[in-house]
């Protein structure tokens, strides 16, 4: 006969699914979830606040150009850095006064239609391409670079993206936009 209670065992008598292993008997009460007020203080700085390391901080690297006034193309750009964990790239706001320093030449109409990436090189890809680069230049990427290279595939992605860009605003889905940037684009 067992030394353990018959409401410790479950029929055939095995333990109890919330059981862990410890010593025989003993139960262990499952973890409860608790909510971390922690990332909704005032004082905390939460994860997107940390800012994008820049040209200057990583000379070399491909510089991704975007919006720094679209919700939805910073919350994207935010994201990238985990993307990157090569650190090959760094960041610059279409809107920063580096850029007229940097790249006069780039059109500030055109920037604002589409991102673009200056890779070390030089080069620059534009809209639906620049994500295509980065399938091949991000590590962590490589599982979309079929999507991105299948024959066709920009037929389909061009008009996605420049949808999606020409939209952005609009897509945010917020009345409330910083220094009324949403009310000049809708």
């Amino acid at each position: 006969m067992s030394s353990v209670p018959e409401t410790d065992s479950e029929p055939g008598g095995h333990p109890p699914r919330h059981r862990r292993r410890g010593r025989p008997g003993s139960l262990k009460s499952t973890p409860s979830l608790q909510f971390d007020n922690s990332m909704t203080s005032s004082t905390s700085t939460a994860p997107d606040a940390t800012p994008l390391p820049t040209p200057s901080e990583r000379p070399g690297s491909d510089v991704v150009i975007y919006d720094g006034d679209c919700r939805i193309c910073t919350a994207q750009i935010r994201k990238l850095p985990w993307w990157d964990c090569q650190q090959n790239l760094s960041y610059l706001s279409l809107h920063d006064p580096e850029m007229a320093q940097r790249w006069p030449d780039l059109s500030h109409d055109r920037m604002m239609q589409e991102m673009v990436i200056v890779d070390r090189d030089g080069n620059r890809h534009w809209g639906p391409e620049a994500l295509r680069y980065l399938t091949r230049r991000l590590r962590r990427l490589w599982w979309a670079t079929p999507f991105m290279y299948f024959p066709g595939a920009m037929l389909v992605w061009r008009p996605v993206y420049r949808w999606i860009a020409r939209n952005r605003y609009r897509l945010s889905g917020s009345h409330q936009c910083d220094e009324g940037t949403c009310a000049l684009h809708r």
